[in-house]
């Protein structure tokens, strides 16, 4: 008995002493990222006190550890598990913010709350499960649930009434009450009872004798269970072996997935009044559901939420066991995975809310060794190179494609489009030769450039003469343009293929030909011979059958672009130009690998340094709802109007109407000058990514009075539909305000002043004036929307040379720092 209890108590103190070192990186949480470089992402004093089940407690301690970047033993502090009951009551009685424990005591601990007109919220971070093991000798690894509610109500006594040998069965419990005895009785024993499990009587500190329940003793004949942590990181494969429980394995694997019987998830459970953005407990779990985080899981024991191991390669500090000793990936020589390979097995797709901006320089240079074919063409060519990159040899083989696909496309004198001879026929002159480059996506080393031709042919008349009028134009042109599209693995140099663009295994081509078939359009014309047609979109020339391998695409911060143009026989084109066919990122994201696959967060391929700079991905969106209405009232001749797209949340599409509908009030007040005058009122609710920004423009005219053109926003969160402010968006201590003064303060100076009101008219305002004016305006800092790359404010309202108005500032949030905003976690 005392050296059963001695191993117990010697596997429960190696069980406490894994730690992990998580590397700094990327926090992600939903569809959002936390930067936990450039100091700590949660602060000492600000960490959330956090309990949960005692399994749980070296996940807490490493995360903790890492946020607050402290030492393990300091950031325990925060971390005291005191087992899955006693933590439910603690956060229900406001001693701890934050709980870790199983979901389904997480959903008991729910109905208690709410009860209590509590409101709680529960978020998945890692996986577990309850198995079963045996000893490694025993025969029988494979029972069903019916068996095993036959051991364990006594019915079934002997291994040989399963299929083994003739042996006694000793099937050892869980102390009544406890987390595990409580799981077994839920998922396997349902209404069946089990039998008083065996006992010992144990001598604890202060010499009480205490009668509890025995403790697994790894006989032959012994069968017990637990959590898959406690075994993996106890018992091990050496001393026992797991049972196959109806026929499933408990792998990392099959727990992750489900299909073990008896996996279950652990969670972090939390008060829902905890602010959304900037809240200490949010950014703890954000922590834990990062990438870095599971990774720590895996390597602590845990079971993560995609039901990893340790990936190699992956730079992460490992421990074994309570030898506390370490190795690293790179030190022992493992093979790291090069990023940019289009052979690396990607199956997770884009978990990001955010591209990163590569920190390279892109150059426009003239070219200026153009073969002239006729001396009345104007000739305008620009060509682009790029540097910044660290390897020098893989930029050289960038620029060289980028000046061949140049040299390439002006090879050509007239393009192959379908009826291009007959539009353009012999005879005619090119007047006006335009080729450039353009950067169309330049994030996560990724980059896509389009080289553009544009031409202009003046055409011959009926006796075959190309002629002028009498203002030096020509009688008649035709426009044409060619593109030849780029995309550059950054790391290698290597152009990407569509299949590069999307993870292993999944079917892209199907993918796209629905998203293809989806956006045809049935146009109303008839071919392409004739006059460039009004009719955008593509037209089918045939059955269309699918993409190829081949199939032309670029890049944009929102969608992959399938490419249509002369190379495209089985549809026909609005016009001598390419079509572009978007497919959102957001509707095909867990399909996209340029994130995964291009991207490392802790290798860098630039010679430049400093923060990175980051961009919201757009949500897609078409605004199918456009309404306006224009009437006269007295003297008020007014126009509204207003726009949204029909999948927006009711309280939004109500939002953008009602701002819409203030148009009364502004033309009563108008009216009373007894002047004609104009109104104009537009507002247009639009999503991007977790925020939707509703935008009004109020434009107002008087005759003889001036004019007024006011500019407002208003942004919520799309999950809750509360307003978001800008000190939100921002994380705690940073001094945003700085930023937004300095800025109001340039673009004063840029509109030469602020001005007031007199019996004069508008008069500048005193430097004494201004600067009052200016506290007050940040004083009022309320009017924001956020963009793809900037933070739009407007100020109002403001008296300038030019009459009443709004000052908007587009503030990019590199100018903020991207590690100092919240829109960025995962």
């Amino acid at each position: 008995m005392n050296r059963k209890r001695k191993t117990f108590l010697i596997i429960i103190a190696i069980a406490f002493l894994l730690v992990v070192v998580l590397l700094a990186g990327g926090i992600l949480l939903g569809n959002y990222a936390l930067r936990m470089t450039n100091g700590p992402a949660v602060s000492a004093e600000a960490y959330p006190a956090t309990d949960g089940s005692l399994m749980l407690q070296s996940f807490s301690e490493a995360i903790a550890a890492k946020l607050t970047e402290q030492d393990l033993s300091e950031a325990r502090q925060s971390v005291a598990h005191t087992g899955t009951e006693q933590a439910g009551e603690n956060l229900l009685q406001g001693e701890v913010s934050l709980i870790l424990i199983p979901d389904y005591e997480a959903e008991e601990l729910v109905k208690k709350a709410e009860k209590q007109g509590l409101e709680l919220e529960v978020v998945p971070v890692l996986k577990d499960a309850l198995v079963f093991y045996v000893n490694h000798e025993n025969e029988t690894k494979a029972l069903t649930t019916e068996q095993l509610q036959q051991i364990y109500s006594g019915q079934a006594t002997s291994w040989s009434q399963l299929g083994g040998k003739e042996e006694t069965i000793s099937d050892f419990q869980r102390e009544e009450g406890t987390a595990m005895q409580n799981l077994m009785k839920r998922m396997v024993m349902g209404s069946v009872s089990m039998e008083e499990p065996f006992r010992e009587q144990t001598v604890v500190t202060d010499g009480t004798v205490m009668d509890l329940t025995a403790l697994y003793s790894n006989s032959t004949g012994a069968i017990g269970y637990g959590s898959y942590y406690y075994w993996k990181n106890m018992w091990g494969s050496e001393a026992t072996s797991l049972v196959m429980v109806d026929g499933i394995a408990p792998t990392e694997e099959t727990i992750a997935d489900g299909s073990y019987p008896y996996a279950y998830t652990l969670c972090a459970v939390y008060s829902a009044d905890e602010k959304l953005f900037g809240s200490a407990v949010r950014k703890v779990v954000a922590g834990m559901l990062s990438k870095e985080g599971q990774a720590a899981a895996c390597a602590l024991g845990y079971v993560n939420l995609e039901g990893e191991t340790i990936p190699a390669g992956s730079g992460l500090t490992t421990y074994q066991g309570a030898q506390g000793t370490s190795s690293s990936s790179e030190e022992s020589g493992t093979n790291r995975v090069i990023k940019g390979s289009a052979g690396n097995n990607v199956t997770e797709g884009m978990t990001t809310n955010y591209l990163i901006e590569n920190p390279i320089a892109w150059e426009n240079l003239s070219v200026t060794d153009i073969e002239a074919t006729d001396p009345n063409c104007v000739y305008h060519h620009t060509i682009g190179t790029i540097s910044g990159l660290a390897d020098e040899e893989v930029q050289t083989k960038i620029n060289q494609r980028i000046e061949e696909a140049y040299r390439q496309l002006t090879a050509s004198e007239l393009p192959g489009y379908r009826g291009v001879g007959q539009a353009i026929p012999e005879g005619s002159k090119r007047i006006e030769d335009t080729v450039k480059v353009s950067v169309l996506f330049n994030f996560n080393n990724v980059l896509s450039l389009a080289i553009t031709g544009d031409y202009i042919y003046a055409l011959p008349d009926a006796e075959g003469n190309v002629t002028e009028n009498a203002w030096g134009y020509y009688n008649e042109t035709m426009a044409l343009s060619t593109v030849v599209y780029l995309n550059f693995d950054l790391n290698t140099g290597k152009e990407l293929s569509l299949k590069n663009v999307f993870t292993n295994g999944s079917d892209y081509q199907k993918i796209l030909n629905e998203q293809v078939v989806s956006r045809v359009s049935a146009s109303l014309w008839e071919d392409e011979l004739t006059d460039y047609p009004v009719a955008s979109g593509l037209k089918l020339a045939g059955p269309f059958q699918s993409i190829n391998a081949e199939q032309k695409f670029y890049l944009h911060n929102d969608a992959v672009y399938l490419v249509f143009d002369q190379d495209s026989p089985q549809f026909l084109l609005s016009g001598f130009s390419p079509v572009s066919i978007p497919v959102y990122f957001s509707d095909v994201a867990e399909s996209l690998a340029i994130t995964a696959r291009y991207y490392d967060d802790e290798v860098s391929i630039y010679t430049a340094e400093g923060p990175k700079v980051k961009a919201l991905i757009p949500y897609r969106e078409e605004l199918d709802v456009n309404e306006s209405s224009t009437w006269k009232t007295g003297n008020v001749e007014i126009t509204k109007s207003w726009s949204y797209s029909s999948s927006l949340p009711s309280f939004i599409k109500n939002m953008v109407e009602a701002e819409a509908a203030t148009t009364k009030s502004v033309a009563s007040s108008l009216n009373k000058a007894g002047r004609q005058a104009l109104y104009q009122m537009n507002s247009v609710g639009r999503r991007l990514g977790d925020y939707c920004n509703i935008t009004v423009t109020d434009y107002r005219w008087l005759e003889n009075g001036g004019t007024e053109l006011y500019t407002k926003y208003y942004c919520y969160h799309i999950e809750n539909l509360k307003e978001v402010s800008i000190g939100d968006i921002f994380w705690a201590g940073y001094d945003y305000e700085a930023v937004i003064e300095e800025h109001l303060r340039e673009e004063i100076d840029l509109q030469k002043g602020l001005y007031k009101e007199s019996k004069n008219g508008l008069v500048p305002m005193t430097q004494s004036e201004q600067e009052a004016k200016i506290k007050s305006l940040m004083k009022g800092l309320s009017d924001f929307c956020i963009e793809t790359d900037t933070v739009n404010i407007s100020f109002y309202p403001v008296y300038t040379s030019e009459g009443a108005v709004s000052i908007v500032l587009q503030i990019p949030f590199a100018e903020f720092g991207c590690d100092n905003m919240t829109l960025f976690q995962e």
